[in-house]
């Protein structure tokens, strides 16, 4: 773990670390007694493939957190490497109207630039979920094309 908090210029939150408790948290409480051995506060996309190559030769199991909504817990496994990607929440829609959107952007965000911007999206209606949940959720019902 030292190896990878060096890598990241996010911070590495281990359980001996002040921020830990509060960071481990999902949205739902049914899953507070999880563990992750870490929590990764990615800054970067960069950040995010370092984890993922780290956890991949170490043998850890991985867990995505945009907005922490999973129902099933899935952003939050014991033992595990937490990415997570609530800090790359940036939102940018381009004069063609193809909107970019970080993995950490919660929906609320993505409603008020694209609102701005005479666009609309179809999607949840919890303001607060994250991109990265909204998309997964999406791919898995096959209901999204690429822009």
């Amino acid at each position: 773990m030292d190896d990878l908090a060096r890598a990241l210029a996010g911070r590495l939150l281990l359980p001996a670390d002040a921020d830990y408790a509060r960071a481990k948290l999902a949205f739902l409480t049914l899953y507070d007694q999880r563990r992750p051995a870490a929590i990764a506060m990615c800054e970067s996309a960069a950040d995010v493939q370092r984890c993922v190559e780290f956890a991949a030769t170490q043998g850890i199991p991985v867990a995505a957190r945009s907005g922490g909504h999973s129902y099933a817990g899935y952003s939050t496994p014991d033992g595990g490497l937490v990415i997570d990607v609530s800090r790359l929440d940036t939102v940018e829609v381009r004069p063609d109207g193809t909107t970019v959107v970080g993995g950490g952007a919660r929906l609320a965000g993505v409603f008020e630039a694209v609102g701005r911007a005479g666009r609309m999206l179809s999607a949840g209606t919890c303001p607060t979920v994250a991109t990265g949940g909204l998309a997964k959720l999406i791919a898995s019902h096959r209901a999204w094309t690429s822009v």
